[in-house]
């Protein structure tokens, strides 16, 4: 269950800056079309790369990669978080069965 939740927090987090890139390319995009001094670094980086059909592909399947490696990465690191959280807890409930057994046998 606890996996099932940090997979759905991880896809949320993705689609959040996913969408952020997405608004922030547009406004970029939008900025180099309409100056007049960044249009023609505009005009060249779409001649150079986005009417490409291989580097278009060649980036999209590079992005599903680099995505994929970091939510694996995500989710090892929350795993691993919530593992160190379980041992802590582990460790405090023995330290307060001892504390507790200790006091009831000195009032016994």
């Amino acid at each position: 269950m606890a996996q099932g939740a940090v997979v759905k927090q991880g896809f949320t987090l993705i689609k959040q800056v996913a969408g952020q890139a997405a608004h922030l390319y547009g406004q970029v995009v939008h900025t180099m079309k309409t100056n007049v001094i960044l249009r023609p670094m505009y005009k060249w980086w779409e001649g150079r790369f986005w009417l490409k059909e291989q580097s278009c592909y060649l980036n999209r399947g590079r992005a599903r990669l680099y995505t994929y490696l970091l939510l694996f990465l995500f989710i090892r690191s929350r795993s691993a978080k919530n593992k160190a959280e379980a041992e802590a807890l582990k460790v405090q409930s023995k330290e307060q069965i001892i504390a507790t057994a200790l006091r009831i046998s000195a009032q016994s």
